[in-house]
């Protein structure tokens, strides 16, 4: 006997039957339609409920397994899957949920151990930084938003990021790409719209004060850059403890689109790669590898129609690929990078290289070497055509360490387009060096350390340095050049985007 006859024993036929004789006849009409509505809606008999009930277990059980099968849907890109983007323009569905949204926080004063990570100069006299504070009793760490509209005078934190991914974060070895749930940088646009990404992507529209997570393709956000109105964002597939597998997606977006939808150019990746940066000047759009492994070198590529296509410098860098890419921020936007990192002990020479001609040729910008330690990835900076800076250490993962000698090369600056290189020795660099160093537009500087309260800034094309803590107030404030007007500026690689600096391509 089924559990239906337990409950009614009565024949089907007086079941039936007593049933047909409860039916009575209405009159139709608005009133007697709306009664039917009421009476459906205050629940149906058991069997129903548990009837459906099964049917969505049993949609769900389905849908588990066809997200498995591919989880952004069919036809679309999976992680980890090779995908030939430049000829069958098949699409790339987006990931993330743009309605989830971290809300509007009260702004409070800057935590005593705020950590800068990453900054990024908004123009008008704004700036931001991203990086660690504490938050929670178990010392947990959040992603936390500060910022400045005096030039770095005076800051507050005005957002702080909860339910994030910070396991990479915060280690005394920090990956550059960071889990697909993580934030560690910022980029700005204007004073008002900005990104915060490093694996996750979320946009702001009102000055940090909220953030609304931002759709985008691939499973991981490895960098992002502006120009002009355009944003740019580089995101992975396979990517899992630091590193990603591929494919490599570049897309392109306005400030004003609420998401990003199929990337302009895909790239399959023979080697992994342990990070990767966009560098932007004047339209033209260039992706930089890293790879420990391979000696913390990967050819760059140029953005041409929808294909990245390697650079190489066989004029002056022989076999040795290009790398620390970066464009000036003022003038023609001349292209940079380094190649060689012949060994001399405990140090490397690098050959300074130039392009013209957005990448298409390379020339030795001098024959000087620049000497520096043997403790990380090297980072390069523009401001233009004769004011570099060079930076190299940072927590970061290096193919052979050694220990520094002389701090005052981790950070180096030239005026004269390379043919001359001075170390910075004031303020004092950190034994750890820096984790990138980037030129914003204008006569401003940026580096930072990454494991110090404190950011390196110069206001004079590198000339003097001085310390900017956002965990204290400056008096008198920092001088400064007229900040590059909003999206004119670049990004800790010195690549022009917004007014920002942040790792580009070097990565601020």
């Amino acid at each position: 006997m089924s559990e239906r006859d337990s409950r009614d024993p009565r024949p089907v036929e007086e079941f039936f039957a007593a049933e047909r004789a409860a039916v009575h006849p209405a009159e139709a009409g608005e009133d007697r339609w709306e009664q039917i509505v009421h009476q459906s809606t205050r629940g149906g008999r058991p069997w129903f409920a548990l009837f459906m009930g099964a049917l969505g277990a049993l949609a769900a059980v389905v849908l588990f397994w066809s997200t498995q099968q591919a989880p952004f849907g069919e036809g679309s890109v999976d992680p980890g899957r090779e995908v030939e983007a430049a000829t069958n323009n098949a699409p790339v569905e987006a990931s993330g949920d743009p309605r989830d949204t971290s809300p509007a926080q009260a702004p409070i004063e800057v935590p005593a151990s705020f950590v800068p990570w990453s900054m990024s100069n908004a123009g008008s006299g704004t700036v931001f930084a991203m990086g660690a504070a504490p938050c929670g009793a178990d010392e947990e760490v959040c992603p936390t938003v500060v910022r400045s509209t005096d030039n770095g005078s005076t800051w507050t934190a005005v957002h702080r990021f909860q339910r994030t991914d910070t396991a990479s974060v915060t280690s005394d070895e920090v990956p550059r790409i960071q889990p697909p749930r993580a934030v560690s940088e910022v980029r700005f646009a204007t004073p008002k719209i900005g990104y915060a990404f490093g694996g996750d992507l979320w946009m702001t529209r009102d000055a940090g004060r909220s953030f609304t997570r931002y759709a985008h393709p691939g499973q991981t956000v490895l960098d992002v850059e502006i120009f002009r109105g355009d944003v740019l964002v580089l995101s992975a597939d396979g990517c899992s403890q630091g590193r990603c597998s591929g494919p490599l997606m570049l897309s392109r977006t306005t400030v004003q689109a609420g998401a990003v939808q199929q990337p302009v150019a895909v790239r399959d990746l023979d080697t992994p790669v342990d990070d990767a940066q966009v560098v932007v000047r004047d339209g033209a759009v260039y992706v930089q590898p890293y790879r420990v492994d391979a000696g913390n070198v990967g050819s760059p590529w140029r953005l041409e129609e929808n294909q990245l296509v390697p650079m190489t410098a066989r004029d002056g860098c022989g076999t040795n690929p290009l790398q620390s890419l970066t464009a000036s921020t003022n003038g023609a936007g001349t292209l940079f990078a380094l190649c060689g990192g012949d060994l001399r002990g405990d140090q490397a020479e690098y050959r300074l290289m130039r392009s013209d001609d957005r990448g298409k040729t390379w020339r030795p910008a001098t024959t000087t070497p620049v000497v520096l330690p043997r403790v990380g990835r090297l980072t390069l900076a523009a401001s233009d055509a004769q004011h570099l800076a060079v930076a190299t250490g940072g927590p970061r993962q290096v193919s052979a360490p050694t220990r520094v000698t002389d701090l005052s090369r981790l950070l180096q600056v030239t005026d004269d387009g390379g043919k001359t290189w001075r170390p910075v020795d004031q303020p004092q660099p950190p034994p750890q060096g820096f984790d990138w160093v980037a030129s914003p537009g204008g006569q401003e500087l940026y580096a930072i350390t990454r494991s110090g309260t404190s950011v390196w800034r110069s206001a004079d094309l590198g000339a003097t340095w001085q310390l900017v803590d956002p965990t204290k107030p400056v008096n008198p404030p920092p001088s400064s050049s007229p900040p590059p007007t909003s999206g004119e500026p670049s990004s800790p690689s010195g690549s022009p985007t917004s007014p920002s600096a942040s790792p580009a391509s070097p990565t601020t």
